[in-house]
């Protein structure tokens, strides 16, 4: 009767420990994820990322576009231009202009430009450098209407006009249109100036022949970052 009742405590204390292994075991265990339809709970985080969540960088993401004419956006601009004084001389050129817009709807810039004169006695080809101020006085966002003026210098390989000087000031004075093109930014121009070629009289009255002309001129514009 004794050993029967021994034999039965061993017995119980042995499965009261497997049932106390089992449990610590089941204690230890990550809970697994609910794969029920529409359970939007996340998954267990692996050992050492308890409470942290993975860090996501938005590389591809792209900024917004500035709009048109906003205060201190920066363009770049390549055209030519086709000047005209209707009697016997035609004037072209290819330029490049780097502006900022240092007010809304102002725009500041300087302009590079190689020219081709055809003209009375020799011709000749020269380059130029003009500073010019913009006002975009009817600004929709897709398209402008804009008045601009400038002034700078210009040197030529010959006298320009004929009987002229080789160094002369290039005063201007017109307007234009510009419009959006494409989804860059990027934005087409077309404007029509007074065109004007006189040397101030640095060399006297006698040596100062000038040429006025009507210019047209085609241009396409960049945002510049």
């Amino acid at each position: 009767m004794t050993r029967k009742t021994s034999t039965k405590l061993s017995t119980l204390t042995a499965l009261g420990a497997m049932l106390c292994t089992q449990a610590a075991l089941a204690q230890t265990q990550p809970a697994p994820a609910s794969s029920s339809p529409g359970d939007t709970t996340k998954a267990a985080s692996p050992a050492g990322s308890i409470g942290r969540e993975p860090l996501t960088l938005n590389t591809g993401a792209t900024q917004d576009a500035k709009p048109f004419g906003t205060e201190g956006t920066r363009w770049l601009e390549f055209g030519g231009l086709v000047a005209d004084n209707f009697k016997d001389s035609v004037d072209t050129n290819l330029h490049a202009r780097f502006s900022e817009f240092i007010a809304t709807d102002v725009e500041l810039g300087g302009e590079l430009a190689g020219w081709s004169f055809n003209q009375p006695g020799d011709n000749a080809v020269g380059g130029s450098l003009v500073l010019i101020v913009r006002w975009h006085f009817l600004n929709r966002g897709d398209w402008s209407l804009y008045a601009d003026a400038g002034v700078g210098g210009m040197v030529a390989s010959d006298d320009t006009p004929d009987s002229g000087t080789s160094f002369n000031l290039m005063p201007r004075a017109g307007a234009g249109f510009t419009r959006a093109i494409g989804g860059s930014g990027a934005r087409l121009e077309l404007g029509v100036r007074w065109h004007h070629i006189s040397n101030a009289r640095i060399t006297g009255d006698d040596h100062n022949p000038s040429r006025d002309s009507l210019a047209l001129y085609l241009g396409f514009a960049i945002p510049f970052k």
